[in-house]
């Protein structure tokens, strides 16, 4: 498929055009109670029923309007390959949030909270997978919903006493399968954002295993198709004493650049690494809408956008119903909204 993306990168500016603006995230984090929230989300134009007064009906609502602004962008998505790409980082991360909250014992609402529908895990499928008593409740669901994950998950959740760590390999592993076969014939544009998607993945696999004394076979769980982390420089990371060992490593391999940087910074805390590589992420595509425009950028970062409005709102909808003063509530995504 041609790396100009047209009709796709038009109906994402058009889209992104209508998102709220940093400006009024940062007032919907500060608002005093739920109606003053729905109120700033009328402004901004995301609609809401009227009696959206409860942090999870209100977090429902929001997370269906996503939904409805993700399914407008993926009817102009007519190349299966490029919606694979596009939609599978999405849906990892909703089930990797499944297995952290049900081996956290969260309940089902905060498990869902943040997360967008998509076409392959609708929000029917959500609700289902957030009811789950345990992973291999999650496994065996996505398996019976014929979702690509599902026996790689399974597979690892037979264990004895599954835990997150081979569960997040596996997901992993499962993950890089889908974005590297559709890579192929997704455009040489995507094929680079696949890439720098493995890449990645080596580096969170590489700091979940660097210090760990156990029988893991760490070179069965090496990516292969990235273009920045060679095998020889996971296999070191791996092998270091611990994750801030490992992450200099990591970034000698990457280079200079924000990436190394946050490694360090983040290195034993791989929540805060999350969110600050979703930042970064969201900063880069900002500067590639005016230095390539024709590429997946603007889809990128409007994509990357609504995921950062939901947290935000989110984020916003829980503080105010667990009485969090507004001086307390922040979040690191409105530095790249």
């Amino acid at each position: 498929m041609s790396d100009h993306f047209g009709e796709v990168n038009a109906r994402a500016r058009g889209l992104a055009s209508h998102l709220p603006a940093r400006e009024q995230l940062r007032a919907m984090l500060a608002a005093p109670d739920l109606p003053a929230l729905v109120a700033l989300l009328d402004q901004a134009h995301v609609p809401l029923a009227a009696d959206e007064r409860t942090a999870p009906a209100l977090e429902l609502a929001v997370r269906r309007w996503a939904a409805r602004e993700l399914a407008t962008l993926a009817r102009r998505l007519r190349n299966e390959s490029l919606r694979t790409v596009i939609f599978a980082d999405e849906e990892r991360r909703s089930v990797r949030a499944m297995l952290r909250g049900v081996l956290a014992g969260a309940p089902a609402a905060a498990r869902l909270a943040g997360l967008i529908p998509t076409p392959a895990l609708p929000e029917r499928l959500l609700e289902e997978l957030a009811a789950q008593p345990d992973v291999r409740g999650i496994a065996a669901l996505l398996v019976a919903w014929r979702h690509p994950c599902g026996p790689a998950l399974l597979e690892a959740a037979v264990a004895e006493e599954p835990d997150l760590l081979h569960l997040e390999l596996a997901l992993g592993t499962a993950y890089a399968a889908r974005i590297r076969a559709a890579g192929r014939d997704a455009g040489r544009a995507m094929r680079r954002v696949v890439e720098a998607a493995l890449d990645l993945e080596n580096v969170r696999t590489a700091l979940l295993l660097a210090g760990r004394e156990s029988d893991l076979d760490g070179g069965r769980w090496f990516l292969e198709g990235g273009r920045r982390v060679p095998r020889a420089a996971f296999a070191a990371a791996m092998a270091a004493p611990d994750a801030a060992a490992a992450a200099a490593l990591l970034g000698r391999a990457l280079g200079p650049g924000p990436l190394a940087q946050l490694l360090a910074r983040h290195a034993a805390d791989p929540a805060a690494l999350d969110e600050a590589l979703a930042v970064e992420a969201l900063q880069r595509t900002h500067a590639a809408l005016r230095t390539a425009p024709l590429g997946p950028a603007p889809l990128r970062n409007y994509l990357l956008r609504l995921r950062a409005v939901l947290a935000v709102v989110s984020r916003a909808a829980w503080s105010i119903a667990l009485g969090l003063p507004p001086d307390r509530r922040t979040s690191a995504l409105l530095a790249g909204a």
